[in-house]
C-alpha cells in the first residue's frame, strides 16, 4: 500500500477463499508482520459481499452498497480495498483503517496471494 508517498505492507499466513457454495469466505490462521497494525482481523471468516449478494453483518443494509464495492464485510470494515477509488467521502474510498481512517483513501494498493 502507498499513502502519501510513504509504502506499508501486511503479511498474513494460511489466507484462503472458499469456492461460490461457502459464498467466498475468506479467512487465514495468522498475521506475521508488516509495518501496519493488523486491521484485517474483523473480516476473518466472512463471506464475499457484493451489491447483489448481501452476507454481511451489518443489520442496517448492505455494506457493497454503501460502502462502493464488494469485500469480506462484517459491519462493515477497518479494511477495504475495493472502495471508491480516491474518494475523500466518509467511509466510501479504499481504506486501512490506521492508516487512512474512513475519511481519506490509499493512494495505491495491491493484494497478492502465494500458493504454499
Amino acid at each position: 500500500m502507498k499513502y502519501k508517498g510513504k509504502d506499508y505492507y501486511a503479511v498474513y499466513r494460511g489466507f484462503k477463499v472458499e469456492n461460490e457454495a461457502a459464498k467466498y469466505k475468506m479467512s487465514y490462521t495468522s498475521f506475521s508482520g508488516g509495518n501496519v497494525e493488523d486491521q484485517f482481523s474483523s473480516h476473518n471468516g466472512q463471506e464475499f459481499t457484493t451489491i447483489d449478494s448481501d452476507n454481511d453483518r451489518w443489520s442496517g443494509g448492505n455494506c457493497a452498497v454503501d460502502r462502493r464495492g464488494g469485500w469480506w464485510y462484517n459491519e462493515c470494515h477497518n479494511v477495504n480495498v475495493n472502495g471508491e477509488w480516491a474518494s475523500r467521502v466518509y467511509k466510501k474510498g479504499i481504506h486501512w483503517y490506521s492508516i487512512t481512517d474512513y475519511s481519506d483513501s490509499l493512494d495505491f494498493v495491491l493484494m497478492k496471494l502465494r500458493q504454499m
